[in-house]
């Protein structure tokens, strides 16, 4: 092994990133492997460390089935590297390049990281011997092809993602993670089952990418309030947390027709497989809790279309927290007398479904936007 400290274009952030990625990976491929099917894996998400692809497309079954050792391989390295991270950076970094070159052989495209200029499709070379070809046909859903002149060697024709009639009809994938502003609190509230609710004023951070290389111009965005109800007693637990920043669109949803309000760049904007978009949506309510959905319209050439974001096909819910004081600054009849030490007896909170966590903050499962 060399002495020199290999170099790499990711922060310390992203390679711990990239690292517990390639851990959840490996071992999800090979446990889909051992039960005789990888279709989880027809298309994976990539994390933002990984610049290109934005999503990987299907792995073959006899390339995976071929390249398990070194699978098994990439999931001990990952998991010491990522213990040893503070004391060893350089493993770091060198499990997530011989990840990117698994990557690269199990998905048969090139693999870029943050940082880094696109990297060009490996040349395969079938002879392998000096002055032999190598012909190969990229892109995705391919019309008429035509040859001219003879051809030596080998065709390779490399999977690439977007362009196939499916990714055109439904060309975005949608990331949404609800981050705490002005309330850094969670709040439990006494439904039936019992909830946790994101407060008024809480950030949602939603990421837009495209499943083609097309682009996909997005005409406009707006929220949908699908309920309304008067606020129910809730537990309140505050926190202390660092400042985001500054929002993107803001939106009134106590208003007849809720109005995204931009801060900075409006629609239309436009998004590609290597070109996504962030929107920051801050909701505000003030008396009534309310659930909602985000639609933004779009089209990709001939084709258009609503994509709808919500919380995993749920509608998002927002709390207007300030019920729960009096104009005074003391408790009101809504909020419970829970302390941070611990919960009142008939508190929400402790009725909590056991696969339900208390807080809402965090990344909302990711799904396909969907019209």
């Amino acid at each position: 092994m060399s002495d020199h400290p290999p170099k790499t274009t990711l922060s310390p952030i992203e390679l711990s990133e990239l690292v517990d990625f390639l851990d959840s990976y490996t071992t999800e491929i090979l446990g889909s492997l051992s039960a005789h099917g990888i279709g989880s894996l027809a298309s994976v998400l990539t994390p933002s460390a990984v610049k290109w692809p934005h999503v990987f497309p299907a792995v073959d079954r006899p390339t995976a089935e071929g390249l398990v050792p070194e699978l098994r391989s990439l999931r001990k390295s990952v998991y010491h590297a990522g213990h040893a991270a503070l004391d060893l950076p350089d493993d770091l970094v060198r499990a997530v390049e011989v990840g990117r070159q698994l990557l690269e052989k199990l998905h048969g495209i090139p693999v870029t990281l943050s940082g880094e200029e696109r990297r060009r499709a490996p040349s395969l070379n079938q002879q392998g011997g000096p002055g032999s070809t190598s012909n190969s046909v990229t892109g995705g859903t391919l019309g008429n092809v035509i040859q001219a002149g003879s051809i030596a060697g080998g065709v390779h024709v490399h999977a690439a993602v977007g362009d196939d009639a499916g990714n055109m009809r439904n060309p975005i994938v949608v990331g949404v993670e609800i981050h705490p502003r002005a309330w850094h609190a969670d709040l439990i509230v006494d439904a039936d089952p019992p909830r946790p609710m994101a407060p008024s004023g809480s950030v949602y951070v939603v990421t837009l990418q495209a499943r083609t290389a097309r682009a996909v111009i997005l005409h406009r965005a707006r929220s949908v309030v699908v309920s309304r109800c008067q606020p129910r007693r809730a537990c309140y637990q505050a926190h202390i947390l660092g400042p985001l920043e500054p929002r993107k669109f803001s939106v009134d949803l106590d208003a007849g027709q809720p109005k995204l309000r931009p801060e900075g760049v409006d629609f239309p904007l436009t998004i590609s497989a290597a070109d996504p978009e962030q929107l920051w949506i801050e909701p505000a309510v003030g008396a009534e809790e309310v659930g909602w959905r985000l639609e933004i319209d779009w089209t990709c050439l001939e084709h258009h279309g609503t994509a709808v974001v919500d919380y995993g096909g749920e509608p998002f819910e927002t709390y207007p927290p300030e019920v729960l004081f009096t104009e005074g600054g003391e408790r009101s009849r809504l909020r419970t007398g829970c302390s941070l030490i611990q919960h009142e007896p008939d508190c929400p909170a402790l009725r909590l479904p056991r696969d339900v966590k208390p807080s809402v903050y965090g990344p909302v499962a990711p799904h396909r936007a969907h019209g």
